[in-house]
């Protein structure tokens, strides 16, 4: 089923189809303008950053030949928490429509967690629309949704009350 398709860690140089990949998943999101990382962050905050920013899985089809062969991503970062250590944070996983029901999806995240395990990560942490019709495939693959579990909600700060609140630090 896979000989097809081959899962790596991205490069610099897939940094342009991932942000179209990007974009595919933000238009499924119904979140169209919502990208505003041009290629260049992207080659800054995964392959010029130390440390990196973030790190990418991708699944390449291996039957195309030319440009444009990625029809997946998986985009992850480290985080930490203060009860159980060492965690990971998957912030996008997405294939491709043509590409999808061939398991590939679930190959991300099991290189994902083979990663995490490699790291002594203790859990990786995800957010997802509550429409998404992606969390019946999560909870098969035994996801748990904390929301409901431990009622945690999710916030944010965002780049106007960042530049606000750093302000603030500066005048003290």
């Amino acid at each position: 089923m896979f000989e097809n398709y081959k899962i790596r860690h991205a490069t610099r140089d897939d940094c342009a189809e991932i942000k179209k990949l990007i974009q595919e998943l933000a238009d499924f999101e119904n979140c169209s303008s919502g990208p505003t990382l041009s290629v260049e962050d992207l080659q800054r905050d995964g392959f010029d950053s130390v440390p990196q920013k973030f790190s990418c899985l991708v699944v390449e089809d291996t039957t195309v030949e030319k440009d444009g062969c990625l029809c997946g991503y998986l985009i992850y970062f480290p985080t930490y928490s203060t009860w159980e250590g060492a965690s990971l944070r998957m912030e996008d996983l997405y294939v491709s429509p043509a590409h999808r029901k061939n398991g590939l999806g679930r190959l991300l995240i099991c290189h994902l967690a083979k990663e995490a395990e490699e790291k002594g990560c203790r859990r990786i942490d995800f957010s997802v629309l509550t429409w998404n019709p992606a969390i019946t495939f999560y909870k098969s693959m035994g996801a748990q949704n904390i929301s409901d579990l431990e009622q945690w909600a999710m916030w944010r700060f965002d780049k106007d009350a960042i530049k606000e609140l750093a302000e603030k630090a500066k005048n003290n």
